[in-house]
């Protein structure tokens, strides 16, 4: 059985040893790394708030979620803040407990690090191009079978 490596965009000491690259040939774009450094406004405005660092974050997120309700104009309670998208999909995984998953890639190795951690059955697919023509049509109807016993991540 072929299988294909699973990095993550930040690993880019395996990304090398596996592709035979040089870490200056490789520009960062999958890890929210900014290729061209941190932006001297950005870099002010930390330094103008560095006092803020010494207190612990509200870990509800109760004033980022409640400004984001009145700008968005939709209710606080439907904002789910995050320490970046790996914790997101890991509590998407804990809430849903999908019992089997397919994961149609090239897509984000999140998916499939936590599940293994969840101990969940999942399975990794690499259509062609070609064969996403009408592919997903026996797919959608077992999704529609199984419902929440099945889980879906592109």
């Amino acid at each position: 059985m072929d299988t294909k490596p699973v990095f993550h965009g930040s690993d880019i000491e395996k990304i090398c040893s596996y592709y035979g690259l040089k870490k200056e040939d490789i520009v960062k774009f999958g890890a929210n790394v900014n290729p061209l450094g941190l932006s001297p406004k950005a870099s002010a405005a930390i330094a103008a708030h560095v006092d803020i660092f010494s207190s612990y974050p509200d870990r509800e997120y109760t004033t980022l979620r409640n400004t984001i309700s009145e700008y968005c104009n939709i209710p606080a309670d439907f904002i789910l803040p995050g320490n970046g998208s790996s914790e997101l999909i890991s509590l998407l995984i804990q809430e849903k407990a999908p019992k089997h998953t397919l994961i149609l890639g090239p897509t984000y190795s999140e998916y499939s690090r936590e599940l293994s951690f969840s101990g969940r059955n999942a399975r990794n697919a690499f259509p062609s191009p070609v064969q996403y023509t009408g592919f997903l049509d026996p797919i959608l109807a077992f999704v529609v079978m199984v419902r929440s016993q099945f889980s879906f991540a592109i």
